[in-house]
């Protein structure tokens, strides 16, 4: 792969492959989350923007707080091309 062709997605993609069922994170709370959940969420999130109407290059603005599910939305964005 070229350098230019690789993104930061694509390296949590390889990631994903290669640790599917590894822990990826765990919270305060003591909840994990595995390389498999975040990529199952990550492509859920990223087909509901995409079937809402939003395209590669478009630009997606979110308030949340620091949480497993602001990472998850900021990879699906990563992941459909969305800025």
């Amino acid at each position: 792969m070229k350098t230019r062709d690789y993104s930061l997605f694509n390296h949590f993609k390889t990631q994903f492959e290669l640790f599917n069922d590894k822990i990826m994170l765990t919270t305060e709370k003591e909840q994990s989350y595995s390389f498999y959940d975040i990529d199952q969420e990550t492509a859920r999130l990223a087909n509901y923007l995409v079937g809402i109407g939003a395209k590669p290059g478009d630009r997606v603005s979110a308030q949340v707080e620091k949480s497993p599910q602001a990472l998850c939305l900021y990879l699906a964005c990563l992941r459909a091309g969305l800025v």
